[in-house]
């Protein structure tokens, strides 16, 4: 835990910037987000109960209605375009939907008087005329990552098969079509030839035949492949 704290801190003194080894174990990784959680704790200090209380004040009463801009007609449509259409027309959801417009409406003017709040508490002034000492954090969002024990092996596997397996490869198909319009009708051993021969032959002179055929074949592909 010391090591990716001494990480953390020599790559910058931004908040969130973890080590970029793998993933470890779950629970070494909740170690880690909770222990720089702590650090961040004493650099900017923890919020009292006072600072709580002050700070939600100033936001549900410190702020008028009239002083926040309304919602766009464009966030409210990206909001529809979430919504299945037979959900959007149905008569019996129409109660529902009025409520959850009400909701957005009310979280939309929570945000934006949470980010007026956030802006004015910016001046080290302006927190000690409305006595602030810290502004409170949201709850902290811990991301844990399942370890990978194939990791390894996985990377392995790929470097060799882009090295070796050419089977999906497009020039493969285009080769077989290539054989099937233009040579299929070659053989490397072309049986016909083969039994008009005195057979049965001794295996050596079998073997010079089956030879001679192929490397007949052979010279004819390479003819018609690079003339």
């Amino acid at each position: 835990m010391k090591n990716a704290l001494t990480k953390r801190r020599a790559s910058g003194s931004g908040k969130n910037k973890y080590s970029a080894s793998r993933p470890v174990s779950p629970k070494h990784q909740i170690n880690i987000i909770v222990a720089n959680e702590e650090e961040d704790a004493k650099d900017w200090g923890v919020p009292s109960e006072r600072d709580t209380e002050r700070y939600y004040h100033y936001i549900e009463h410190g702020v008028p209605d009239h002083m926040l801009a309304p919602q766009t007609e464009e966030q409210r449509e990206a909001i529809r375009r979430l919504i299945p259409q037979h959900y959007l027309t149905s008569p019996l959801l129409d109660p529902l939907q009025k409520k959850l417009w009400r909701e957005v409406n009310d979280d939309y003017k929570f945000s934006d008087r949470k980010a007026i709040v956030n802006y004015i508490l910016k001046d080290p002034d302006e927190k000690v005329r409305l006595h602030i000492g810290v502004i409170p954090k949201p709850y902290p969002v811990r991301t844990i990552r399942a370890p990978i024990p194939w990791h390894e092996s996985y990377v392995a596997a790929k470097a060799w098969n882009e090295e070796n397996l050419f089977i999906t490869n497009p020039i493969m198909l285009k080769l077989q079509h290539m054989w099937l319009d233009q040579f299929c009708d070659h053989r490397f051993v072309r049986i016909p030839e083969l039994q008009k021969a005195n057979l049965p032959l001794p295996p050596d002179q079998f073997e010079d035949v089956v030879k001679a055929q192929c490397k007949e074949t052979r010279q004819y592909l390479k003819k018609m492949s690079a003339p």
